[in-house]
């Protein structure tokens, strides 16, 4: 990272190809907005950049901590046509093995090659139109990328081919949560945190939200007594305590079933 004492030192300047997105710190574990651009690397004198000396690729930088990942521009525009050409060859080599395709996708994505990365992602939606597995990955991919009509036909061709899975409940319910019918959502998202407690907590969690978005507090507090029985270790989380605790005060509950916080720290 850049250093500066008395105002001589590094620094970068300028920032070019800037992209935002939500993620998590690797080095403060804040949820935030995480940036990659481009920028130049200069020494510089009273703050003022006067040498420069080279260009960066900046990844990964957090507003929290500020600390980030860098590299070369030179260096990163080589990684990224050789990783893309050895995916290309991969992928042609192997007679379009859908798996070659994802790994493509994955790295068009990677190195922000977003239109070459679209036109793959509808070739292997085209390509695998019975697959499964590979419908739900690309369909996946489309929903992060905000493609939400690619990404409900791919969800809706996958609870055509396998409408009972474990993956096809997962669509149903999440797909119920959005349409607010919630009650059918309850149903499918009890049945698969009963089978798979510490995977199916964020739909739990996402249920739950809607019911108090829905003004029905009494029904996201059964949601939570539910993973606070099946996940114990919640109890140690204060966010979530601290959020049971308030939807009880809300619906006249007076003994919490969370442990009550002392004036000095968490007992219980």
């Amino acid at each position: 990272m850049p250093t500066t004492v008395n105002g001589v030192g590094t620094t970068y300047f300028g920032k070019r190809n800037l992209e935002q997105y939500p993620g998590v710190c690797q080095w403060c574990n804040n949820a935030t907005t995480l940036s990659d651009y481009e920028t130049g690397y200069w020494i510089c004198l009273i703050f003022i950049p006067v040498i420069p000396l080279g260009r960066r690729m900046i990844l990964n930088e957090c507003p929290v901590c500020t600390r980030h990942s860098a590299i070369s521009l030179r260096e990163w525009e080589r990684v990224r046509e050789a990783s893309i050409t050895d995916g290309i060859h991969a992928l042609s080599s192997q007679g379009n093995n859908p798996e070659k395709a994802l790994e493509l996708l994955g790295t068009y994505t990677a190195f922000k090659q977003y239109d070459q990365a679209r036109e793959l992602a509808v070739t292997i939606k085209s390509n695998n139109w019975n697959s499964y597995d590979v419908l739900l990955a690309v369909a996946g991919w489309f929903d992060e990328m905000g493609m939400q009509r690619e990404a409900d036909e791919c969800f809706d061709r996958c609870l055509k081919l396998d409408y009972d899975c474990p993956a096809s409940k997962h669509i149903r319910c999440i797909t119920h949560i959005q349409k607010g019918e919630l009650i059918p959502a309850r149903e499918l998202a009890t049945e698969m945190f009963n089978m798979e407690p510490m995977e199916k907590l964020p739909v739990m969690f996402l249920l739950a939200d809607a019911f108090e978005q829905s003004h029905q507090p009494p029904d996201a507090y059964e949601l939570h007594k539910v993973m606070l029985g099946r996940v114990p270790e919640l109890r140690d989380d204060k966010e979530f305590c601290k959020h049971i605790r308030k939807i009880e005060k809300q619906i006249g509950v007076f003994e919490s079933v969370v442990p009550k916080r002392g004036l000095f720290g968490w007992f219980g």
